[in-house]
This record gives C-alpha cells, structure tokens and sequence, in this order.
C-alpha cells in the first residue's frame, strides 16, 4: 500500500474533525420537542477548539495549542449541553465540571508528547482533578456547608498537606540511590547540556594534542 501524502492526511484529519464538531452540534441542537437554539459563546468555543486542535497537529504542533484545542472541544461541548437545557444542572452547578476536564487534557496532552504518562504531567493532572471534584461537590449541594465556612475551618490541613507533599518531593530529590529526577525527568535540553559537554572535553583534549605536537617539532 502506497504511503499517503501529508496533504491526503491532513485533508483526512480536517475530514474527521469537521464529521465530528458537526455531530456533536446537530445533537445538541435536536430535540424531541424541536430544535434547540444554540447559544453563540459555547458554539464560538467549540469551533474555535477544533480549529487550534486541528492546527496543532498539522502546522505548530505545540503541545499548549493541542491542549487548547480539545480543552476548548471538550468544554465549549460541555456547555452547549448545559445552555440547551439537555442537561439537569446549569453552568452555577456544573462549572468545576470544566476544570475535571482541564485535568483530563493535560494528561491527554503530556500522553501525546511523550508517549507514556509522566509525573510532569500527571501531577498537575492530579491536583485539578481532585481540585474540581472537590468544587463538586459543594456546587451541587453534595456538602450542605458553605463553602466559605469549609474552607475557613479545613484551611489548616490543606496547607499541612501541600507542605507534606512539598517534603516528600525533596526527600525523592535528594536520593542518590534512584537518581529521581521526580516530579520532572530529564528532559531534552538536559541530554543536550550533557552532549555540550563532551564536546568542549573532547574539542579541549584535540588543541592540546595539536600544541604537543608544534613544541615537538
């Protein structure tokens, strides 16, 4: 089989981006009782989101675009949902809803990059999923407390325990054992640095040879 050419594959992937934004629309617009308006900042959102998406895969190719175009996508489609009324709960309720999916990107995004889930990208992942699950649950009255009144009582405990994760990732620093470069890996520009390095040794160890071999003559 005939390899495709880069323009057959990006028409393939504007193709399926396109069958994709233009069903999720059309489902959000039917209705069983008729067609559903459509408010114009989700819609501006969701498009927009496929465009980057798209772009980032075909021109830049840079990972915050990638994440902007599915967290836009993904979003824009949350609240085209939540403004047609398809949904039970409105945007005062569900808007942490946006930052689960936030979570989700980043870890989709640093996958993409490096083909396998790092802790550069699945800690920050981490911490705004349970961040959003946690707005969660007070802004659908899950917790009947105020949130303000939770927060003013529990404060001390999340500092406690961002200061107890803050020691952990220095006493995970500090082990000559693993050599952990955790919560970030080496990374390009450090195995860039090393081979600098050698090349500056091997380039010093080259004139000296040479000046050993003008004082012998």
């Amino acid at each position: 089989m005939r390899k495709l050419t880069t323009a057959t594959v990006n028409m393939i992937l504007a193709l399926g981006v396109s069958c994709i934004l233009v069903g999720l629309l059309f489902f959000v617009k039917m209705d069983i009782d008729g067609i559903v308006e459509l408010q114009t900042w989700p819609l501006i959102m969701t498009v927009s989101g496929a465009v980057v998406f798209y772009l980032s895969l075909t021109v830049f190719k840079l990972p915050f675009l990638f994440f902007a175009g599915i967290f836009n996508v993904l979003t824009g489609t949350l609240f085209l949902f939540v403004t047609s009324r398809k949904l039970k709960y409105g945007i005062p309720e569900l808007w942490p809803a946006s930052i689960e999916i936030a979570a989700l990107c980043l870890l989709f995004t640093g996958f993409a990059k490096e083909k396998k889930i790092k802790t550069a990208f699945g800690v920050p992942s981490l911490s705004l999923a349970v961040m959003g699950a946690l707005f969660l649950l007070f802004s659908l009255d899950i917790i009947k407390t105020p949130f303000s009144v939770f927060i003013s009582y529990w404060w001390p405990l999340f500092l406690a325990g961002l200061g107890a994760l803050v020691v952990v990732i220095f006493l995970l620093q500090q082990n000559p054992v693993t050599d952990s470069h955790f919560p970030y890996e080496k990374d390009e520009s450090d195995k860039e640095a090393d081979t600098i390095g050698e090349i500056e040794k091997l380039s010093d160890g080259t004139v000296y040879e040479r000046k050993t071999q003008v004082k012998n003559k």
